[in-house]
């Protein structure tokens, strides 16, 4: 019997990610890879950019793309997959901090049970997102929260998880200035007001803290889900917020929550964006739309 080809792996990984549980389990990996037909190519990133390059300029010659890190490692990979024209399905290993996409896919945690899985896994096409030229893998967001993947001392986020995105958070609600932002979104409705904190996702939680509605969260169903908080005016105001945003009770007058294919944006010009985790400096006018369907994911679950 003719021996079977090997297929081409492109491994991408982030040493210094969470821990650097990846950097440790390399060699382990490597052998999941190859007892499984795989022939790895390994590349490390060093700086920012660097999954992005490498997913762009190298995923059409292989036939499977894994790449192991935070959401900023997995968000810069399907950057560049996009730039690629999606030429090769992707398997993720989360190994950062928080891991918000791979806890919204029920991705394993432990790298070596989540490689076998990639191994037997199946194909599901997700949708991604796009800001004006930009793509992301799951959320954009404004205001409270926003801004702590980048700003969170690196130790914190070792020792405690999403909870140092919590508690940095809470520690600088005080500080915050309400956006005013007016929204369209691709039914012609508009939704305008100062908002404290939104999110436009394809997610089944805010930072691994608020869950979303199971029901209405479809990773391919090509609509995002949209949270919009306006300004409290009192402690017992944002307790309701956080409340309702924890419970899934959007009756209070200052969250709106809705569906919806893409959005039309007017922002202030200096306003503060998290793309992914990744700080994002756009204001203007912006324009966000789903592609559905675009990104095949290879995990062991249908949906």
């Amino acid at each position: 019997m003719a021996a079977q080809s090997s297929k081409r792996l492109l491994f991408i990984f982030n040493p210094v990610a969470g821990r650097a549980q990846a950097r440790k389990a390399l060699p382990e990996l490597l052998r999941i890879f190859q007892a499984n037909n795989f022939l790895p190519a390994v590349l490390v990133t060093g700086k920012h950019g660097d999954a992005t390059r490498f997913a762009a300029q190298y995923a059409a010659q292989f036939d499977l793309v894994v790449c192991s890190g935070g959401d900023g490692t997995l968000s810069e990979t399907v950057a560049g997959l996009a730039q690629s024209g999606f030429a090769a399905p992707l398997g993720y290993l989360p190994a950062g901090s928080t891991n918000v996409f791979a806890d919204s896919h029920r991705l394993c945690p432990d790298l070596l049970t989540a490689a076998q899985q990639i191994m037997q896994g199946k194909e599901r096409k997700i949708d991604i997102g796009w800001f004006n030229q930009r793509p992301f893998a799951y959320t954009v967001t404004f205001g409270a929260f926003s801004w702590l993947s980048y700003t969170t001392p690196q130790n914190a986020k070792n020792r405690l998880g999403h909870t140092a995105y919590i508690l940095d958070g809470i520690r600088d609600l005080p500080l915050l200035k309400p956006q005013h932002l007016r929204l369209r979104d691709a039914e012609g409705n508009l939704h305008e007001g100062e908002y404290i904190f939104g999110t436009i996702c394809n997610a089944s939680t805010i930072a691994c803290a608020f869950p979303l509605p199971p029901d209405r969260v479809d990773f391919s169903d090509g609509l995002f889900e949209v949270m919009l908080v306006r300004t409290p005016v009192s402690v017992v105001d944002l307790q309701n917020v956080l409340w309702g945003m924890r419970t899934h009770d959007y009756s209070n007058k200052l969250i709106d929550f809705f569906q919806t294919a893409g959005l039309h944006i007017e922002s202030p010009d200096d306003a503060g964006w998290s793309l992914d985790g990744e700080e994002e400096r756009s204001g203007g006018e912006i324009n966000l739309r789903v592609a559905r369907r675009a990104l095949t994911l290879i995990s062991d679950r249908d949906a």
